[in-house]
């Protein structure tokens, strides 16, 4: 559906939960964890189920940090269409701002981009290849999913981050303390709770919560799928 509005009124869609993270803050929240684990330049990130991909896209303009590689994937190959027409739709706009003002089009920090058509759980990402992972919903799916696809999703999350890694959660499932018992040895000998984005709460029936959780978790010696 998204791709068909975008051919067929041009709007770009949203970042998913972005009506809870609020527009922004998600990407600063980012930006702050990368800078304080890695410094400002040249990590590696990779987004699972990247969704129509403008997180990505922001993250790719973003005046803070920059990157060496930006990943997304998604297993619905429609998604991928979304992303690819949106990226094309950026491309056409830095191209033509930059000759408004008479400038030489240089080559836009979009181009650092790469969208792939794949399962997760089909994992065929080299190992130890990114230092930041990210993910908004393809965690949830897992859990609800079955043991066996949360534990081969925990196992090549594990394969794909270096061995000092980033592995930033946005969840509308599961509580922080949930999430954290995910993380636990032989797959991650070492988990460590870095930042949580706050969002809006709620109280019902005498206990306060949040609809969704966001947490930055430091990874360190994950062990390869077997």
């Amino acid at each position: 559906k998204e791709f068909y509005l975008f051919r067929e009124h041009r709007p770009c869609g949203e970042v998913c939960f972005a009506r809870h993270t609020g527009r922004g803050r998600l990407r600063k929240f980012i930006e702050d964890q990368i800078i304080n684990t890695f410094g400002e330049a040249n990590t590696r990130l990779l987004d699972v189920g990247c969704g129509n991909g403008l997180l990505l896209m922001e993250m790719a303009e973003s005046e803070r940090v920059t990157f060496q590689f930006l990943q997304g994937i998604d297993y619905a190959e429609s998604a991928i269409d979304v992303c690819l027409a949106y990226q094309r739709k950026k491309l056409l706009k830095n191209q033509e701002q930059a000759r408004t003002v008479h400038e030489k089009a240089t080559r836009p920090r979009i181009h650092g981009i790469s969208f792939k058509h794949m399962d997760f759980l089909d994992n065929s990402l080299e190992t130890k290849s990114f230092e930041v992972v990210h993910d908004k919903g393809t965690l949830d799916a897992m859990y609800l999913s079955s043991e066996e696809n949360l534990g081969l999703y925990m196992r090549n999350l594990a394969s794909v981050v270096a061995d000092r890694g980033l592995f930033i959660i946005t969840s509308c499932n599961l509580t922080k303390e949930e999430l954290l018992g995910l993380f636990s040895p032989p797959v991650f000998p070492s988990a460590k709770l870095l930042d949580e984005l706050s969002h809006r709460s709620f109280t019902f029936g005498g206990q306060k919560g949040s609809a969704v959780t966001t947490l930055a978790i430091e990874l360190t010696g994950g062990l390869p799928p077997a």
